[in-house]
């Protein structure tokens, strides 16, 4: 049986907020040869050597990516995901009083709130944050190899590229990922755990709240 393009792009891409993603394993049971595959990554500017290369890469480790001018594509366990090239490495953003802040294609706001008005929020988009431990400003990051931080209720520290292992983050999520920083600590690992020892106690009375829109 021969398939299309067309055909094969509607059951093995899942196109997704920030790139799409390609069912590589769904893919090869129809492209035996991965002649479509390569044609279609012609589409977003790589080159034929790459091509291949890219497909004998899916025998290895998840993590390895490739660049074409425009696009980045990442190698994961069953699947490829391709998303436009952004320069993740120079963007820090001051922090110099409470409201909205965007962060590649977030948008993440800061608020101060009474300890009276605090409820515990069990939301991994909602950090809270003791703002007697801290003052601004603050930085919005990319995280960098050799960060690490004590995350929420744990006695000791980690680093957070094994936090993010641990968890199971996929590199072409893992390349994005941000944390908030107070004086060159980690107070906030965006979108997972707070430092513990920023956390909201008893004694505190005013809140720093962090939340991802």
């Amino acid at each position: 049986i021969k398939f299309s393009l067309i055909e094969i792009k509607k059951e093995c891409v899942e196109y997704l907020e920030d790139g799409l993603k390609i069912n590589f394993s769904l893919w090869r049971k129809k492209d035996k040869n991965f002649f479509l595959l390569k044609e279609y990554l012609i589409q977003f500017e790589f080159n034929y050597d790459q091509s291949n290369n890219i497909i004998k890469s899916t025998k290895g480790i998840s993590g390895k990516y490739f660049e074409s001018k425009k696009y980045r594509l990442f190698m994961e366990r069953d699947f490829l995901f391709i998303s436009e090239k952004i320069n993740i490495e120079k963007l820090n953003i001051d922090v110099n009083e409470k409201g909205n802040y965007k962060f590649f294609r977030n948008i993440i706001k800061f608020e101060i709130i009474n300890f009276s008005d605090f409820s515990f929020i069990k939301d991994p988009k909602i950090a809270q944050i003791d703002f007697e431990k801290i003052k601004f400003p603050l930085t919005i990051r990319k995280w960098k190899n050799g960060d690490s931080f004590r995350p929420y209720g744990l006695n000791g520290t980690k680093k957070v590229s094994d936090f993010l292992i641990d968890n199971k983050v996929p590199s072409y999520i893992k390349i994005f990922q941000g944390v908030v920083l107070f004086e060159n600590k980690i107070v906030w690992l965006i979108g997972h755990q707070i430092d513990d020892k920023f956390k909201v106690k008893n004694k505190t009375r005013k809140v720093l709240r962090i939340s991802i829109n």
